[in-house]
């Protein structure tokens, strides 16, 4: 009785968790083994760009089911929202929220959401059916927060330099939502003037 007494209170503590600050000890398939204090956090994530001793911020998601316990980590917090928003509608699961939002980013999937547009919310593993029920559920519900598309976060000199940086960096494998923010922090800072410098530095990042 104690032991499972013990494992509800740790079951619950760990549920509290929204944020982690630390280093990335170990940088596998789909996920981090972030280390905060010693204590090592496996979190499942769809980007990549993270090298192990790099220092790291995340956003954290509890996915809490019977004998299952998931942490699913996120760079910002419009990340983590639109995460939860998309979990709330019906045969969408983590697995499918977690692809949308590593391919699509945040701005993509509320562009097609408020543009009644499907196909813009197609990725692996969803179908139309799926796509048209996110629309329907989320479609008065992204408006009440204010999603900051990365394109905003650059001068409209830069915007077609990031543009053209974004899809020679998705020619490489990666994808859109894995970049956009790299790419911002690089033009915003005036590191790159060309797109080939965008992607050399964001590769040696």
């Amino acid at each position: 009785m104690q032991v499972r007494f013990a494992i509800m209170i740790y079951l619950i503590l760990l549920a509290m968790i929204g944020f982690l600050s630390g280093k990335i000890k170990f940088n596998g398939d789909g996920y981090l083994i972030v280390d905060v204090s010693g204590v090592g956090y496996k979190v499942e994530m769809g980007g990549g760009g993270f090298l192990e001793g790099d220092p790291v911020e995340l956003f954290i998601y509890t996915h809490v089911r019977e004998q299952e316990l998931r942490l699913f980590g996120f760079k910002t917090s419009d990340e983590l929202s639109l995460f939860e928003k998309l979990l709330s509608v019906p045969g969408v699961g983590p697995k499918t929220a977690l692809s949308l939002i590593t391919e699509l980013g945040v701005a993509g999937i509320v562009e097609a959401i408020k543009l009644d547009n499907p196909v813009g919310l197609k990725v692996s593993g969803i179908g139309s059916k799926t796509s048209e029920k996110i629309i329907i559920d989320l479609k008065d519900k992204v408006g009440d927060k204010v999603y900051t598309s990365r394109k905003q976060d650059v001068t409209s000199g830069n915007l077609d330099l990031y543009n053209e940086s974004i899809e020679a960096l998705m020619v490489l494998g990666f994808k859109k939502g894995e970049v956009e923010g790299r790419v911002s922090e690089l033009l915003k800072k005036g590191e790159a003037n060309s797109a080939q410098e965008v992607v050399k530095k964001f590769l040696q990042k």
